[in-house]
Formats: structure tokens, C-alpha cells, sequence
């Protein structure tokens, strides 16, 4: 049996998801839109997914916080921990400072009142 699956507006509206179609751009998330998922097209399972998406908002994190453009996150995620000590001479856990950033947001979108919409089917 097909079934649709699809990203509700929610009660306030929402952004639309990222153009790439894979089930990580259409799950709730603290940001919509932007490439801080996993955003390939396979399937696993919802709990796998969570933490593969997380794992990767995390990294994604380093392009958007460090300045450099999403598209050489391959290297920017090796050497922007160095990058920042040699220019500012301050260590940074990246993975921490992200992580922690997520928490921020996560907190801030609670006390608006906005809250990740979860899929609906027809």
C-alpha cells in the first residue's frame, strides 16, 4: 500500500523543507530548511535516524558557526578546531560547543511556542 508523507504547516506555519528529498529533511527538527540533518535518501529506523541527524546537525554546526561554506565541510570539520586556535589562540570542542548551541535553540523555540511539527499520512 503507498502512502504520502508529507511536513504539516503546523498551527503557525513553517519553513519549507530543504530541496533534497531524503527522510531527514522532512523530520521535525529545531531548524527547517537548512542542511543540519542527515539528509540521504535511505530509510532506517526513526530512533537511527534521530541519531544520525543529530550527529549530523552537529558537524553542520561547524560550517554555520566557523564561516565556511557548507561545501567543504569535509576538511572545514578537520581543521576549523585548529583554524580557530592558531587565529585566536582559544581551544573550542566543536562537537560540545555545537551540541550546546543546539540545546540553546531547542530551549529558545520551546519558550516562543514553537514546537517541531511531526509527519502526517493520508
Amino acid at each position: 500500500e503507498d502512502l504520502a508523507v508529507y511536513v504539516p504547516f503546523g498551527p503557525d506555519g513553517s519553513l519549507t523543507p530543504a530541496m533534497y528529498w531524503g527522510p531527514g529533511n522532512i523530520m521535525p527538527l529545531p531548524i527547517i530548511g537548512k542542511y543540519l540533518t542527515y539528509y540521504h535518501g535511505i530509510f532506517l529506523e526513526p530512533e537511527d535516524l534521530a541519531v544520525k541527524a543529530l550527529g549530523r546537525a552537529i558537524k553542520e554546526l561547524y560550517s554555520e558557526e566557523g564561516g565556511l561554506c557548507r561545501f567543504h565541510r569535509r576538511w572545514g570539520e578537520e581543521i576549523l578546531p585548529k583554524l580557530i586556535e592558531e587565529a585566536y589562540g582559544i581551544e573550542v570542542n566543536m562537537d560540545e560547543h555545537n551540541r550546546e548551541l543546539l540545546r540553546k535553540i531547542i530551549e529558545y523555540d520551546k519558550r516562543a511556542g514553537y514546537k517541531p511539527v511531526f509527519w502526517e499520512s493520508i
